[in-house]
């Protein structure tokens, strides 16, 4: 079944946001790993929808909310009967916010825990998308109501997940998200939290669902995915700049997170803003040609690059004049 016919609404209103209706009435609908440059809220109103991203698997029901952040590859099921709405909110708008209020938002994918008034504020933002877009006053009232939602977004994002109100795991957390490019050991980490390493590593696992070294790894590719994406670095700089100082090791890692080699990898800056979320062809899911790196930037390219050669040996990145010492 083609995902068009699972599309009651789809319009983009420039590069801030994108606004979907589904209402598909038929069976359950599928489509392989896919990352888009855009924060994707989506609410279920019947039915069901998953998210797939690697072992964890999120279902949401009707009156829920999942937040997919930029970047982050996922695969997705629509159930039977299921009626839903999505919004994807651009790049530049989240980097604008996140600047503003000092944090960013959580980047894994999952529910969130309170979502009444999100689902209220989307409703009204999505409503309006439809109800007359072009009609005089619809710009500012959508623009109005888009910021309501990012800062009801954003007041979420502290009691989103599982951390909770576990101290030393939100000082780690914090601390990971401002100094990701600096060399941070487990020890530094355990300093920060005032707890032992040993310690530190039983609750953070306990409260995110992995090491603080995993977490920081993840959090230098998504911050080295938005160099690249902006299309002004190389690969080698991407890597120096979040903290890498070898080359390989930041690939597999990179490959890990993102599901694509550094050299594949393409960003806003070099695809269109909002991608269309088209289904591919049968013939493609079963030969499993279509690819986390192909669905990452095939949609603005008729022909693929060839994939770049796999290093013999690790690279050591050279360094600036004036360096930060990184591990």
């Amino acid at each position: 079944m083609a995902l068009g016919m699972a599309i009651a609404f789809d319009r983009s209103f420039g590069a801030p946001l994108r606004v979907r209706r589904w209402d598909h009435s038929g069976p359950a609908l599928s489509w392989p790993g896919a990352a888009h440059p855009a924060y994707e809220l989506a609410a279920v109103e019947s039915g069901e929808i998953t998210y797939q991203m690697g072992a964890t698997t999120t279902v949401v029901a009707p009156g829920q909310v999942v937040a997919v952040p930029i970047q982050v590859e996922h695969q997705t099921r629509i159930g039977p009967n299921t009626r839903a709405r999505s919004l994807w909110i651009g790049p530049d708008l989240i980097a604008e916010l996140s600047d503003t209020l000092g944090h960013r938002l959580a980047p894994e994918l999952g529910l969130f825990p309170a979502p009444e008034r999100l689902l209220v504020l989307l409703g009204l933002l999505s409503g309006e998308a439809e109800r007359d877009p072009d009609g005089p006053g619809s710009a500012l009232a959508r623009e109005g109501l888009l910021d309501a939602l990012l800062v009801e977004l954003y007041r979420g994002k502290g009691t989103r997940g599982t951390a909770g109100k576990d101290a030393a795991v939100l000082a780690v957390l914090e601390r990971i998200e401002r100094d990701y490019a600096e060399p941070l050991s487990l020890a530094d980490l355990a300093e920060t939290g005032r707890v032992s390493r040993f310690e530190l590593s039983r609750r953070f696992r306990r409260a995110t669902g992995t090491s603080p070294y995993q977490h920081l790894l993840e959090v230098r590719c998504r911050r080295a995915a938005e160099h690249l994406g902006r299309g002004r670095v190389s690969v080698t700089e991407a890597a120096y700049l979040v903290g890498f100082t070898d080359l390989g090791r930041f690939s597999r890692a990179f490959r890990q997170v993102l599901g694509c080699r550094p050299s594949a990898y393409r960003g806003p800056a070099q695809q269109s803003p909002i991608p269309s979320q088209e289904a591919p062809s049968p013939k493609a899911v079963a030969d499993g040609t279509v690819g986390a790196c192909n669905e990452l930037y095939s949609r603005s390219s008729s022909s693929a690059s060839p994939p770049a050669a796999k290093p013999k040996r690790r690279s050591p990145i050279p360094r600036p004049p004036t360096p930060a010492p990184v591990t």
